[in-house]
């Protein structure tokens, strides 16, 4: 009898404590899921800045504009421009020079896109090992955090279940005390 009374009492102490782990390691689980939330609001903002970023330079290196200014400083297509701008009586009377113009933009802009391709390749590589640094392993002890959670909701499953089993044994045998 005086078992089945410090029984339920360890199943209440033992209840008592599985609630305090389960608590604890919930609040724990919230606060790593607001903290990767905004990690990963910080971790995206930052990487449309860097593309944002990318594409400007590269459009004012290798836009229109900066393309035809480069081209025209050139001593062999200086004579298609007068003034600064394309002068069409000098495109039309030599018209394999603005070919060659022409394929040179092309080539100026292709080199453009090339390069930005390879800058935007180049910033996806370091914010993806950005991510895995910084949110991923977030995200990993958020996993381990959560397997805590089961275990410790099966103690507290357990520990209820040895409240109420020694508790009906000591009523049990605290009626049978006086039965007899």
């Amino acid at each position: 009898m005086v078992a089945n009374i410090f029984g339920k009492i360890y199943g209440i102490v033992g209840k008592l404590e599985a609630q305090n782990t389960l608590s604890r390691i919930t609040r724990q689980i919230a606060r790593l899921t607001k903290e990767i939330g905004r990690a990963e609001k910080q971790h995206n903002a930052a990487k449309r800045t860097a593309i944002n970023n990318a594409k400007s330079k590269n459009y004012q290196s290798y836009g229109l504009a900066n393309a035809s200014i480069f081209l025209q400083n050139r001593n062999d297509f200086g004579q298609l421009f007068k003034n600064g701008q394309l002068d069409f009586d000098a495109c039309s009377k030599n018209k394999e020079m603005y070919s060659a113009y022409q394929q040179a933009m092309q080539q100026y802009q292709q080199f453009g896109q090339s390069s930005l391709e390879q800058e935007l390749a180049m910033i996806e590589d370091e914010f993806d090992a950005r991510y895995e640094i910084e949110i991923q392993s977030l995200k990993d002890q958020q996993v381990d955090l959560e397997a805590e959670k089961v275990t410790a909701q099966n103690q507290l499953q357990v520990f209820e279940g040895m409240e109420k089993q020694e508790g009906e044994f000591a009523k049990k045998n605290i009626q049978n005390m006086f039965e007899a």
